[in-house]
């Protein structure tokens, strides 16, 4: 059923009800913070596909999934562009269809040495903007598929207990650190991300490893190809990636920092390669409330406009473009974002977002303005494995027309989601 209006689509979102008991909630986990990674014991997936593999759950590996579709309403008519994962206007699409093989590894012990493994496999319009170039990127970057699949984490884990207090060591590809969102819908607070975590790194081919020095102290040190770039992609250039990472003695706060791309900087082979400095800061005020910050500097030199060349056929909706204009020399931007999330009891919680970005030479959007952005959501769980996340989202570029294709200041966004477990 096609909703008519917004007023009609927020209405309806609100009026569910929660009757779900027993809800396992990783919006709040009780230990981990962002960045986060050794001291964790393996959570094993009590979903209906790792139950029909019973001899694999004996093993440890695990095997789940999710579908997610979703809808939104818009002021805009052709794009809601610079906004990603929500770029048709008044549109619904199939987000998201992951199927995940992991088997996690115990880094909360220190009496033997552990191995595990992720392959996670997406399929649905999301992968326009996990997709690495060099991983079944023509997709997008050459044919401008509006559905396309991506092995979006694809990666091997070995933990040594006697280094440092415990250290964790990654192969492969990842999520790329230094965020507070994720690009899989099902790790996200909400439907939408925010400007800051859009024009980011998203994932990484390389490898790092997570080393706990004591209960304040972590670090993350790495090497890969350049954020969301294969290693044998003509792109690619060793870069470096480091963190560091301090939480208090009472677990309520912690800060990350550090950067998840540092190299020469130059634009190579029509392929973005951002330097990127991260900073995150944590504060639990109870075990169902906390805030959390993200801010970052990225820089690059001479860089095209919009960044990435896209050659497929042109959708108003976004790609098909070709190449943007060159911006000669440096350009770079700064972002922040900030979330606050409530748990309003066991099956519901709450989310605000305030978001700030600086795109000084138009680099990252095409657009050289600073745009604004606020976003109300809410997360209800039903029986495990349903979850319902409507959003009202206002974003405000303070110079121009950078929504709907350069010709909207602002755009108003309704959405909802569904996101189904197996």
């Amino acid at each position: 059923m096609k909703l008519r209006s917004l007023n009609i689509l927020i209405l309806l979102i609100f009026t569910v009800d929660v009757f779900a008991e027993d809800i396992f909630d990783p919006i709040f986990p009780s230990t981990q913070f962002q960045g986060t990674i050794v001291g964790l014991e393996p959570s094993n997936s009590d979903k209906a596909l790792s139950k029909m593999f019973p001899d694999f759950s004996e093993q440890g590996i695990n095997i789940y999934g999710w579908a997610n579709p979703s809808y939104n309403q818009s002021s805009a008519s052709q794009s809601n562009l610079p906004i990603e994962f929500s770029m048709i206007p008044n549109h619904f699409l199939f987000n998201e269809g992951v199927l995940a093989v992991e088997k996690q590894v115990n880094s909360a012990q220190h009496e033997y040495i552990d191995f595990g493994f992720n392959l996670t496999n997406l399929y649905g319009t999301d992968y326009r903007f996990t997709n690495m170039k060099g991983v079944f990127s023509q997709q997008y970057f050459q044919e401008n598929h509006l559905y396309g699949y991506d092995p979006v984490i694809a990666n091997v884990q070995a933990y040594f207990p006697g280094i440092g207090q415990g250290t964790l060591i990654t192969m492969g590809r990842y999520l790329a650190l230094g965020d507070i969102e994720w690009p899989l819908s099902n790790i996200n607070y909400m439907v939408t991300r925010s400007l800051t975590f859009a024009y980011s790194a998203f994932t990484q081919m390389g490898f790092n490893a997570a080393t706990k020095l004591n209960n304040n102290w972590s670090t993350i040190l790495g090497m890969h190809a350049g954020s969301d770039i294969a290693v044998w992609s003509n792109s690619a250039n060793p870069t470096f990636m480091g963190f560091i990472q301090w939480t208090a003695d009472d677990k309520n706060d912690s800060i990350l920092a550090g950067t998840n791309a540092l190299n020469n900087g130059q634009y190579t082979n029509d392929y973005n390669n951002l330097q990127q400095i991260n900073t995150i800061w944590t504060h639990r005020f109870n075990e169902g409330t906390f805030i959390s910050s993200e801010f970052y500097y990225q820089y690059q030199f001479n860089g095209l406009a919009v960044g990435d060349c896209t050659f497929g056929p042109y959708a108003p909706y976004g790609g098909g473009r070709g190449c943007g204009p060159l911006i000669p020399g440096y350009s770079s931007s700064i972002a922040t974002v900030t979330y606050f999330e409530k748990k309003l009891n066991e099956t519901t919680f709450s989310s605000l977002r305030f978001d700030y970005l600086n795109d000084f030479q138009g680099q990252r959007t095409g657009f050289q303005t600073e745009y604004v952005s606020f976003s109300v959501g809410l997360t209800n769980i039903f029986q495990k494995v349903l979850k319902i996340r409507p959003e009202l989202r206002y974003d405000l570029g303070l110079s121009g027309t950078p929504y709907d294709n350069g010709t909207r200041s602002s755009v108003v966004i309704g959405l909802i989601d569904l996101i189904l477990l197996v």
